[in-house]
């Protein structure tokens, strides 16, 4: 057996041992792994571009919010935290924000940088302008301010080169996309169904199908905003094919202008689902819903929760319910909902009737009520209801509540001060006096039970209340005018 002299064996293990120690000792240069900084993602959130097209604007700040994800340096907000901070401030989509409005949707939606710009749509060629805003001060970031022109139907193109844009002036560093140039063309297509390109593009002809059956009318076009009078045309051409299940699924109102998403909804719900189900909805509703349904006011919930239930809406889609509703809106519930498609009846192209016009089912029947309550001083308020002496609601019949757009310009009941005024009870309404007023407020009349049996036996002829034909008859505000109506056609309530 050989003998290894000790100095050797010691000198080949401090040769050796370096080479041990600098493969299983960490690196001074790098820290502890408790102490090593993860980066952090700037998060940003994106707006709706302002412009003639409400749906561009959100198909930009959709595409530029997606396109900006791929970032591993930026987090993008979600659309529906956008709109709960701009319904928080009572500020619209696309509106312009101060520096004070900056920092507070900054604190909202806990956001460095906000992204607001707007576009104009021209001759075929799109111009977007963008600006950054730092949320500590709600100015515009040095250097952030940017600009992309091209073609319409390179829309997705010009998004792409923004997003490029924006990403290499918050982290210095460029965004990996697409190659533009090896996509297919993806114009914008104006179809809210959904905020993305579709192909190919959604042509104007699309709602002809819809057209030729005459749900819609011919001058439809897909991106054209429903106004008042298309509504109550929608509701009356639709309501021709269905076994209708409300009396008045769209009200009578002076108002004009555009028709938000949720009242275009609610009218066509209203035509398909009975008011006992619309009242179960009210207290049970799908599991999934809309990632905005913070947004829907309480009145619409159950209008939105029936859509969802029968397939009618898609409960991964965002509602808008107040933004404009457009005829490619419409034609998307309209496709989905049971509807007949034959041809339309010749009276479609009429008027708008009410499903119990005056005297309809008797000729003696009673178009409304007048209620007299000159003796008390009645609080005008647009919810009033009228009692019986024991404190059952006579009216309104919980089932037939209008909706938010008709009870903020017309109210539960008119306040007339002449016996003569029946603009809104019709030429031969029930006349009954009250007995007393009730209420914190005293803005509740209370009638007797007898004059309450009356009002229901005669509501079962016409149906009166469930369209709101109701009027309280006031004293005159002013001293010196009274209204000396006569009153023979009154029955004096008993006390």
């Amino acid at each position: 057996m050989p003998h290894y002299h000790p100095l050797l064996i010691g000198g080949a293990l401090c040769l050796f041992a370096p080479a041990v120690l600098a493969q299983d000792s960490p690196d001074v240069s790098d820290p502890p792994a408790h102490e090593r900084v993860v980066p952090t993602r700037t998060p940003v959130a994106i707006f709706e571009f302002a412009g003639a097209d409400r749906e561009m604007g959100r198909f930009l700040a959709d595409t530029l919010r997606t396109d900006l994800s791929r970032s591993v340096s930026l987090a993008p907000g979600e659309e529906g935290e956008v709109t709960q901070a701009l319904a928080d401030l009572e500020l619209a989509p696309g509106a312009t924000l101060t520096p004070l409005q900056v920092r507070q949707i900054g604190r909202r939606v806990h956001a460095d940088r906000l992204v607001v710009g707007s576009f104009l749509n021209q001759n075929n060629r799109v111009t977007i302008n963008a600006r950054l805003l730092e949320t500590q001060t709600g100015l515009v970031v040095p250097g952030g301010a940017m600009n992309v022109e091209g073609d319409r139907q390179s829309l997705l193109t010009l998004t792409h080169r923004l997003a490029r844009l924006f990403h290499k002036r918050i982290t210095g560093e460029p965004l990996d996309l697409p190659d533009p140039s090896a996509e297919p063309s993806a114009p914008y297509s104006g179809d809210d169904s959904a905020l993305r390109p579709l192909q190919p593009a959604l042509p104007e002809d699309s709602l002809e199908a819809l057209r030729s059956t005459g749900l819609i009318p011919a001058s439809a076009r897909a991106n054209g905003v429903l106004q008042e009078a298309d509504l109550a045309s929608v509701v009356r051409r639709v309501a021709s094919r269905v076994a209708t299940q409300t009396v008045n699924a769209v009200t009578p109102t002076q108002a004009v202008g555009p028709v938000s998403r949720l009242r275009a909804l609610t009218a066509l719900v209203k035509l398909l689902v009975s008011p006992v189900d619309l009242a179960a909805y009210r207290t049970a509703s799908p599991r999934e819903m809309p990632p905005d349904m913070a947004a829907v006011p309480l009145w619409g919930a159950p209008f939105l929760a029936a859509a969802v239930d029968q397939s009618w809406w898609s409960a991964d889609k965002p509602m808008r319910p107040r933004e404009n509703a457009t005829w490619a809106f419409v034609a998307a519930l309209l496709e989905k909902m049971p509807i007949s498609k034959g041809d339309a009846p010749a009276a479609a192209t009429g008027p708008v009737v009410d499903r119990f016009p005056a005297d309809s089912q008797n000729a003696g029947a009673y178009t409304g009520i007048v209620v007299d309550a000159r003796e008390f001083m009645l609080s005008r308020d647009m919810n009033l209801r009228i009692l019986d002496d024991t404190g059952k609601v006579v009216y309104p019949d919980p089932r037939h509540i209008p909706d938010a757009d008709y009870l903020q310009d017309n109210g539960m009941a008119a306040f007339i001060t002449a016996s003569d005024d029946t603009a809104r009870v019709g030429a031969h309404p029930l006349r009954v006096r009250a007995l007393d007023v009730a209420g914190p407020g005293h803005d509740d009349v209370v009638v007797s039970q007898e004059t309450a049996d009356r009002i229901r036996s005669a509501n079962r002829q016409n149906h009166f209340l469930w369209r709101w034909k109701v009027a309280v008859l006031t004293a005159p505000r002013s001293r010196g005018t009274a209204d000396t109506p006569d009153l023979a056609d009154t029955p004096k309530e008993p006390r």
